[in-house]
C-alpha cells in the first residue's frame, strides 16, 4: 500500500466546550479529533457539531483501511473481475471511497 498523507489512526474525539457563535440561536458543541498521546497539541480536526459527526471523523482511518481490505479481498477471490452484482457494487463503492479519501 502507498504511504498515506493523512494522520493514521486510531483517532479519538474529545469534547472541548460549548461555543455560542454570534447570530446563532443555540450554543454549538466543539469537538477535536486527535491522535493518541497528542492531547494539547494541534488537533487533526475541530468539529462544531454533534458527537456522532466527531466520532465518524475519528473512525475515518479505520474505515479507509476496511475499504482497502475489502477491495483487496474481492480482487484476490475474483482475479478476473467475474463479480456478482453485490460484489460489483461493494468494490465500486469501496474504490470510490478510497479515491475520495486519498484525494
Amino acid at each position: 500500500m502507498t504511504e498515506s498523507k493523512h494522520t493514521p489512526g486510531p483517532l479519538k474525539a474529545h469534547y472541548v466546550f460549548q461555543n455560542h457563535p454570534v447570530g446563532e440561536p443555540e450554543p454549538a458543541p466543539i469537538w477535536t479529533i486527535q491522535a493518541p498521546r497528542s492531547f494539547g497539541k494541534t488537533p487533526v480536526a475541530s468539529v462544531y457539531s454533534s458527537s456522532a459527526d466527531a466520532d465518524l471523523l475519528a473512525a475515518a482511518p479505520e474505515l479507509l483501511e476496511v475499504a482497502v481490505l475489502a477491495v483487496q479481498y474481492l480482487e484476490d477471490i475474483e482475479p478476473n473481475d467475474i463479480l456478482n452484482e453485490h460484489e460489483t457494487v461493494l468494490i465500486n463503492t469501496a474504490r470510490a471511497a478510497i479515491r475520495k479519501a486519498k484525494g
